[in-house]
């Protein structure tokens, strides 16, 4: 019964100590390609950011990723901007301006797409790297913003499914297993009550770097992901000599 008692614990740490390593890692992904796209590209002179640009996290080698972005139109009358995608053709070196000047009617909201492929990710086939920039069309300013789409080989998983999938196994993985190890672990209930504040508060950043990332708000998805290898540290370090099996 002892050993049963003993595996359990064990295997209900290991489950949480995966869920958190899931999670980091998640955000450190998405938050490498933002990151390293924006310091990219030269500084964009364009008058506003454009937060509604939304691209995959990841994507499989051979998949082939959408981009888009929902361009509204709040005036009484058409406006045709022009809008352009620069995008990474297999180097740091070369890349190649994609443009177009669509017509979007008064009071309507036109999602302008982008295919991307893994064959034009640059750094070794590791990142695509994009930017969009639609010119000032009045009453509208101009507008610009950037993003990286990682490519992964993911044995015949899509981007989409590895990254919804791993954010499920992170969450099941942290609250089962920080659940389940606080019940049968014996601390003292100061240490307990720490733990499990500490617990929650890597749970609560992994998930808001997520949805910074999601967002393509990469600086407050770094302070995410900074603060949970903090946060993990700190646990570790104080209460990870005091476990009582």
């Amino acid at each position: 019964m002892k050993i049963f008692s003993i595996t359990s614990r064990i295997l209900m740490m290991l489950l949480l100590v995966i869920g958190i390593l899931i999670g980091t890692a998640l955000v450190g992904i998405a938050t490498w390609g933002d990151m390293e796209t924006m310091l990219f590209f030269p500084p964009s002179t364009a008058d506003k950011g454009l937060p509604n640009l939304r691209c995959p996290i990841l994507i499989s080698s051979n998949e082939t990723g959408t981009v888009y972005v929902n361009h509204h139109n709040p005036s009484t009358y058409t406006t045709t901007p022009i809008i352009t995608a620069t995008i990474s053709q297999g180097s740091t070196v070369i890349t190649e301006d994609f443009t177009s000047q669509p017509v979007i009617l008064p009071g309507t909201i036109q999602k302008l797409t982008w295919a991307v492929v893994p064959g034009e990710a640059a750094y070794r086939g590791l990142l695509i790297l994009m930017r969009v920039y639609i010119n000032g069309s009045y009453p509208l300013p101009s507008r610009s913003n950037t993003c990286g789409i990682v490519v992964l080989n993911l044995g015949g998983l899509t981007g989409e499914q590895v990254v919804y999938g791993s954010f499920f196994l992170s969450l099941v993985g942290m609250l089962a297993g920080s659940f389940w190890w606080l019940k049968t672990q014996k601390t003292r209930p100061g240490q307990r009550d720490s733990l499990s504040g500490g617990i929650i508060f890597i749970m609560v950043t992994i998930v808001l770097g997520l949805i910074a990332s999601w967002f393509g708000l990469w600086m407050f998805g770094l302070g995410s992901f900074v603060i949970t290898l903090l946060l993990i540290v700190i646990l570790l370090a104080r209460f990870g000599m005091d476990v009582q099996i």
